[in-house]
């Protein structure tokens, strides 16, 4: 809390903080903080984009995507739906190919997150262009673990290991993604 203080409230640079410290909390087996923070950082992330003028709105979207990928680890599948809505209200930021792939896997992983794994494979692989992001696959290899498709999965496995690099080098949010890979 004492560094959340000094983030300030003001500005992406502290929305983005809260996301580390709900990551941080998640990891220290604080899951009721956690889920707080996480749903903190993605409100605030969307009512900045919901103004007219936001200098962070890439940013922004992906921030409020990482909050509710870690509340849907967390067990918390409203906020998806809340964040996938109000993302997607901005056509201009969805034409974004990060944004698209971000909004994409976040719709994937509440799918399976509410026992639709097969619909999530069906969102993730048309992803695979040899440029995806490290959160596609890791989201695919969850798919194929839930539907028991154990080769497919040590694909996804095989590939997040030799392209590890991947999950340092991501710089959506202010490397909010980052923490989650």
């Amino acid at each position: 809390s004492d560094a959340l203080a000094l983030a300030g409230t003001k500005g992406f640079d502290a929305r983005s903080f809260r996301m580390h410290v709900a990551v941080t909390d998640w990891l220290a087996g604080e899951r009721s903080r956690a889920l707080e923070n996480a749903r903190i950082a993605s409100r605030e992330a969307m009512e900045s984009l919901a103004k007219p003028s936001d200098p962070d709105t890439e940013e922004d979207a992906g921030l409020a995507v990482a909050g509710a990928w870690l509340a849907l680890r967390l067990g918390d599948t409203t906020l998806s739906g809340t964040v996938l809505e109000s993302v997607g209200r901005n056509r201009a930021l969805l034409k974004l190919p990060s944004v698209s792939e971000l909004v994409t896997v976040l719709k994937a992983e509440r799918e399976r997150a509410t026992g639709q794994p097969d619909v999530a494979v069906g969102l993730l692989k048309p992803l695979l262009t040899g440029n995806e992001r490290y959160q596609t696959r890791v989201a695919l290899f969850n798919a194929y673990s839930d539907l028991k498709r154990t080769d497919d999965a040590k694909e996804q496995a095989a590939w997040l290991r030799a392209n590890r690099g991947l999950a340092y080098m991501e710089k959506t949010c202010g490397q909010c993604i980052e923490v989650l890979n």
